[in-house]
């Protein structure tokens, strides 16, 4: 309890094993960190979290889809009101990704080049291919989603 503001823990695992989410049963509102986007989640990193991780993600999102939820606050973007309807996207996104686990590899693939994009602007191509080949991460997802196929996949 914070103050007078009830939060009910929820573990969310999928992203991470250890996440949570936040649910205000009085105002019906879920802090839903990377479990729940608007459509999308948190990348699923099977390889630091395992493989189970998408089957846990399927799990945490059938959690919020059985509450009466007003607002989502998404760890990232910005409020959704439409929740039942963003979780069921969501959902569907996962299935999606089980379909054909390579999905997962180029989501995963995307969202952190994205995200090493945003922090460190200002390669070239080149410059850029070099310093993914320097990290574990890249070089690991596509050691296990896309066989070695390191050039091709960008």
């Amino acid at each position: 309890m914070l103050d007078e503001l009830e939060l009910v823990v929820i573990h969310t695992p999928g992203h991470a094993s250890g996440m949570i989410s936040l649910y205000s049963p009085r105002h019906k509102f879920l802090i839903s960190s990377d479990a729940v986007w608007n459509g999308d989640f948190g990348v699923l990193t099977t390889r630091v979290e395992g493989s189970i991780s998408p089957f846990l993600h399927r799990k945490s999102l059938e959690k919020p889809a059985n509450l009466e939820i007003s607002a989502i606050y998404p760890g990232h973007g910005s409020v959704i009101y439409n929740a039942r309807e963003v979780i069921y996207q969501c959902q569907k996104r996962l299935e999606y990704f089980l379909e054909q686990p390579e999905r997962i590899g180029r989501d995963q693939l995307k969202k952190i080049i994205l995200y090493t994009l945003l922090m460190k602007a200002g390669y070239t191509y080149e410059g850029f291919f070099e310093y993914l080949m320097s990290t574990y991460w890249y070089l690991e997802t596509v050691d296990l989603y896309f066989k070695k196929q390191y050039r091709s996949v960008l």
